[in-house]
């Protein structure tokens, strides 16, 4: 992505930024020193950030990703298809939590993958 992507996807609907002008530069930043001094932090089940804005449901970082416009069909055809077997088992109060705990890093690893990989 390129500095013009980078801005189109902070000002889409699926992400909700203060300065996206700032934001921008500073992932752009990231880019040109490279990965040896990237570190992520990611929230995918809203740990870190807010559920809701008012009364709009936020998406997860995860999310604001799965729902971009740039992203391909087939990504959007995984990532759905993983989050309607690990949701589920998510809010399965049954499921003792360090079988809990596998199954969620599963759901992590495999929605990074495809990230990664699209």
């Amino acid at each position: 992505l390129d500095l013009t992507d980078i801005r189109e996807f902070l000002k889409s609907q699926n992400v909700q930024c203060l300065n996206v002008d700032k934001v921008a530069c500073k992932i752009a930043e990231i880019k040109k020193d490279g990965y040896s001094k990237l570190q992520i932090l990611a929230d995918f089940d809203y740990t870190i950030s807010y559920l809701r804005y008012g009364k709009d449901r936020m998406s997860s970082s995860f999310g604001a990703i799965e729902k971009y416009s740039k992203m391909s069909q087939e990504f959007r055809n995984q990532t759905k298809a993983l989050h309607d077997h690990y949701y589920p088992l998510e809010v399965d109060g049954t499921i003792p939590k360090e079988e809990k705990a596998k199954l969620m890093t599963e759901w992590y690893t495999n929605s990074s993958n495809c990230i990664v990989s699209s």
